[in-house]
């Protein structure tokens, strides 16, 4: 997936058969620094799965993920660019025109502020063993879900029936 097309058609083709499975909200997380080997730009990546995304035929919603192998500067720039596409809601060319302006300048250590009022701080910490994949299919096997989630959570996911298994030919709810 190194070109726009086939980044549009994958993001439109997971949506068509996640509703053929059922499934009515879908999240899509995935990283965009992978998909830069034929020449596109980080937000040239993401303004193709947003479009393939909003062409299915379900809900569908994108969360961009940094990798640990690729360097700091790319995942910082990655991530104000996530933020920017984020809070400008147009149709992505001011994106495009705003890149260089989002690239954090040369020599910025971790936690400086940019002036713009966000920082980026980086924490050593070990790892948690917890994701929300993990909660999602402890409640759909009707286990506990432990410290994964505030108990306020937990209670709101049981009283509307989040995330419980289907029983087979069910229909998602919209």
């Amino acid at each position: 997936m190194q070109t726009a097309d086939a980044l549009e058609r994958t993001a439109y083709e997971l949506c068509v058969d996640s509703a053929e499975d059922g499934i009515d909200y879908l999240e899509v997380r995935w990283a965009p620094l992978l998909h830069l080997r034929a020449g596109l730009q980080p937000a040239e990546v993401i303004e193709a799965v947003l479009r393939g995304l909003a062409a299915g035929p379900i809900r569908a919603v994108a969360i961009v993920c940094a990798m640990r192998p690729h360097p700091v500067a790319d995942n910082v720039a990655l991530a104000r660019l996530a933020v920017a596409r984020r809070a400008g809601g147009g149709d992505g060319a001011e994106v495009l025109d705003a890149v260089e302006d989002l690239a954090p300048p040369e020599g910025r250590r971790a936690g400086e502020t940019d002036g713009a009022g966000g920082d980026v701080v980086f924490l050593d910490m070990a790892p948690v063993e917890a994701s929300s994949t993990l909660a999602r299919e402890l409640i759909a096997a009707g286990e506990p879900t432990g410290g994964l989630l505030a108990p306020a959570v937990r209670e709101y996911i049981d009283r509307h029936g989040l995330y419980r298994a289907r029983p087979p030919g069910a229909e998602a709810q919209r």
